[in-house]
């Protein structure tokens, strides 16, 4: 039997920081859970005896510190904590806590939101109590049954399966003026591609995780769409109910709730089936079996299994079933860290060698762990050489013409041509990076590798740019930053491009300088009114996520009360106030003051705040009588 771990698996950032926070808490004393810290049975029971105690709900007089779990807490939980005076700590995962920000965001601006995902999840339960114009579909049925109307924001439970993700994003987006955010963890989406990958190649898959877990079922439903025999287990009282004989490659996965120590437990069982499964008896006694073993002579280049005896200074001795003992010497080893052999190598461990010498002068065998570390790493450049993928390297220091770089212990180069997209003329800030990289060069008779960073940079701007103006449409609104001024606007940096903001769309009224009312690096909301792929052109709005005042000023203004007011124009016969941007009224000079005046400038200035009352409002002629007199 031969089993197979599905990588990346098992607790993701969220869950560990929430497991980290609340043994580190519990150090100095018990702490309450807001509900179960993760979707894991067995966890939450070892948490336990270390002082983290789970509660279902909040009262006013609670004698011990909350931790609000990685899924999150409604408006109202967080609203009870800070008005009872209760300490809390909030492990709420960063993705989902993004989510809560986003939700804020966009009900501010007034839109409406839809949330695929679990209504009845706590991530789910705690996203939508902040506000009321927030739909939860659940699947696709409930997809196709929604109205949308004309806009819609879109988001995801952060553990969504990224297939309903796709299919409800092509629904919606043919029905709507649709704002899509894809706020599916990174992790629980590489998470599910490993899982799937590997169902395919195995065959029995064993996905482990808590049966609560929302991201567990949906990593089971995934991996069972690809291989029928896949079963879903907590734990490995459940695992020693299934028989495992009849299948030779086995795989599993586990949810983002659940820890280590379960999945070793149940690997440990399955090796342990293995061992059971593998034996074979032809009358042999275990004294026959070894002398056999015995005179099994090592070739020089084989490679060979042994178990570690003994750990000295100057190496390490391993048994490797022969009559004479194998040794690695120091200069056999790898260890760029120049760590003790006692933190590399561990007695009863196995490991796999390469024989260098049947005999070192000495009566041993000379082995090598080093030699097959790099033997091992030519193969794999030379399979990533031949599929053509990219790599990652560590970069170690400037040489001539460029930089060194090393895929593990194997040495590369990088041509200075080839470490940036733009020259670059001190190539020193790049030591210690590591970064992905393509083949310029491959040659693994003479050991020489050339790499380009730069190509892999040009790609993933290509792949960036792509995307963006694959998903730009007109009545957007993206999230910008204001980095350069001119006269007649101002430039937008979205991300993969910039956008021009003309003067005339930054606000309603009047506006001399684009600086006046915008700031240099501000993030700010855009509307996207129109854009050309072709000449790399966006126009940008912010007037347009605003009414035109004008339309509402019935709302805001009646005539005969008094507002608040700045002068933005001195002529001859009376002065203009703006009421707000967009909205300027005219006090005639016989309505400055109860006092005759000559001209409006010898009482009033530029600038200058004054309180007006509305003699009358003519919207179609889009004219403001004021008056200062009281």
């Amino acid at each position: 039997m031969i089993i197979k771990m599905s990588d990346p698996m098992g607790f993701c950032f969220g869950v560990s920081r929430a497991i980290n926070m609340a043994e580190d808490l519990s150090e100095n004393g018990q702490i309450y859970s807001l509900g179960p810290l993760i979707h894991n049975v067995d966890e939450i029971k070892r948490l336990e005896t270390k002082g983290v105690v789970t509660v279902d709900g909040l009262e006013e007089n609670m004698d011990l510190p909350v931790l609000i779990r990685s899924h999150g807490a409604s408006k109202e939980v967080y609203e009870f904590l800070n008005e009872n005076g209760i300490a809390y700590y909030d492990a709420t995962c960063p993705f989902v806590k993004r989510i809560h920000e986003l939700v804020k965001k966009y009900l501010s601006l007034g839109k409406d939101i839809a949330i695929l995902g679990d209504g009845n999840h706590p991530e789910v339960q705690g996203i939508i109590s902040w506000g009321e114009r927030i739909s939860v579909l659940k699947d696709m049925e409930a997809v196709e049954a929604f109205n949308p109307g004309e806009e819609l924001v879109l988001l995801a439970q952060t553990t969504l399966n990224k297939e309903f993700y796709d299919k409800a994003l092509e629904n919606l987006s043919k029905r709507t003026r649709l704002n899509a955010i894809n706020t599916i963890c990174s992790a629980t989406k590489l998470r599910q591609e490993a899982a799937k990958e590997l169902a395919g190649q195995v065959d029995m898959m064993i996905v482990v995780g808590g049966k609560a877990s929302s991201n567990t079922k949906k990593l089971y439903e995934i991996c069972k769409s690809v291989n029928k025999n896949t079963i879903h287990v907590e734990n490995i009282r459940e695992i020693i109910m299934h028989d495992f004989q009849k299948y030779a490659i086995i795989g599993i996965s586990a949810g983002a709730s659940t820890p280590d120590w379960i999945v070793n437990e149940i690997v440990e069982y399955l090796q342990n089936e293995t061992v059971r499964s593998n034996l074979y008896m032809e009358n042999l006694s275990m004294k026959e079996m070894m002398e056999q073993s015995s005179f099994s002579a090592p070739k020089r280049n084989e490679v060979v299994t042994g178990k570690v005896v003994m750990v000295k200074d100057d190496g390490v001795v391993v048994n490797i079933g022969y009559k004479a003992d194998g040794i690695i010497p120091l200069d056999e080893i790898s260890n760029p860290e120049n760590l003790p052999l006692e933190e590399l190598f561990a007695v009863d461990e196995e490991l796999e060698v390469l024989v260098v010498k049947r005999d070192n002068g000495e009566g041993d065998v000379l082995l090598s762990s080093k030699r097959l570390k790099s033997r091992k790493d030519w193969e794999l450049l030379e399979e990533k050489f031949n599929n053509k993928e990219t790599v990652t390297v560590k970069i170690t220091e400037v040489v001539k013409g460029g930089l060194s770089a090393h895929f593990n212990d194997i040495r590369a180069f990088i041509p200075a041509s080839h470490v940036d997209v733009n020259f670059v003329r001190d190539l020193n800030q790049f030591i210690g990076e590591e970064c992905q990289v393509e083949f310029l060069d491959f040659d693994r008779r003479r050991n020489q590798v050339v790499f380009s960073r730069k190509a892999v940079i040009e790609k993933e701007r290509k792949d960036e740019m792509d995307n963006f103006w694959e998903g730009l449409e007109a009545g957007q609104v993206r999230e910008g930053v204001v980095r350069r001024f001119t006269n007649y606007g101002a430039f937008i940096d979205l991300g993969a491009t910039d956008g021009l903001i003309h003067v005339s769309e930054i606000q309603w009224g009047k506006v001399n300088k684009p600086s006046d009312v915008l700031k240099a690096n501000e993030t700010l909301d855009f509307m996207v009114l129109d854009f050309d792929r072709e000449s790399n052109k966006i126009s940008l709005s912010r007037k347009a996520l605003s009414p035109d005042p004008w339309e509402i000023i019935d709302d805001n203004y009646v005539a005969g009360e008094n507002y608040d007011g700045k002068i933005v124009s001195l002529t001859d016969f009376g002065a203009f106030v703006e009421l707000e941007p967009g909205l300027e009224g005219l006090i005639h000079v016989s309505q400055i003051s109860e006092d005759r005046i000559d001209q409006p400038k010898d009482v009033l200035s530029m600038g200058e705040e004054v309180v007006v009352r509305i003699l009358e409002i003519d919207k179609d002629q889009k004219r403001i009588k004021l008056s200062m007199k009281q």
